[in-house]
């Protein structure tokens, strides 16, 4: 026999002489073999815990009892996670909002939107900044409420203006006969009244004054509805240089 079929021997029966007329193995052998090497195979999956088998019921119960305490996350149900993802993503806003409120700080809005004192007026001669020392302009709304509640230190200003030569001129922007209405109804004399396109101004909300030198400069500023403390610093403003 030759030498590579030396180590097949084992599965063939002993002989007096071998048989080199064929390699093959014989078909009692061969059926032997295979049912040892299945019989083999199914005790090594059987034992091997990863390979996938059909075990009894207590152990298919073992094994889920097994993977729910090694993997608590892959037994959960799409509801579970659900509520956890919204649990943690409102403690994500809770936080921003703590820190936001405790540690950002927000700056106040400039006065009068973008206008500061030192800034230049463009405006057009509409304004006629020349025509007096100082020039306050008025900006007003008929639909703001603010505007309203101030109507009554607006007609001190304007006794005011008058004894300080200084020039009121009212901006808006809705119709200008409609300001001058509004403001006449209240009481409040201008100078002229101007749109906010033609005079150049727009202003972040009304009420706003803007108190003006002649060259065009803005000399102070205010918006919204004053306090004490403002209207004092308004009348202090109108007086002479």
């Amino acid at each position: 026999m030759p030498q590579r079929w030396q180590n097949w021997q084992w599965f063939t029966p002993p002989r007096s002489k071998p048989d080199t007329a064929s390699s093959a193995l014989p078909a009692a052998d061969a059926t032997q073999f295979v049912v040892l090497a299945l019989a083999t195979f199914t005790a090594a999956v059987r034992q091997h815990p990863t390979v996938t088998h059909t075990p009894c019921h207590a152990h298919n119960r073992a094994k889920r009892k097994y993977f729910r305490q090694v993997h608590p996350l892959a037994t959960m149900t799409l509801e579970k996670v659900t509520n956890y993802a919204v649990l943690l993503l409102c403690g994500l806003v809770g936080a921003h909002v703590i820190y936001a409120n405790r540690y950002l700080v927000i700056s106040p809005p400039s006065p009068a939107g973008s206008y500061q004192a030192g800034q230049r007026l463009t405006g057009t001669s509409a304004l006629s900044f020349k025509a007096a020392p100082k020039t306050l302009i008025l900006v007003t709304a008929s639909t703001c409420h603010y505007c309203s509640e101030s109507m009554p230190f607006y007609q001190h200003l304007r006794g005011l203006a008058q004894s300080s030569g200084v020039r009121m001129v009212a901006v808006t922007a809705e119709k200008v006969d409609l300001n001058r209405d509004y403001l006449s109804r209240n009481g409040v004399t201008v100078d002229s009244v101007v749109s906010d396109v033609d005079a150049k101004v727009r202003v972040a909300a009304t009420p706003t004054l803007i108190l003006v030198g002649s060259d065009g400069t803005i000399l102070q500023s205010w918006i919204g509805k004053l306090n004490p403390k403002q209207e004092k610093d308004v009348e202090t403003a109108f007086r002479p240089a």
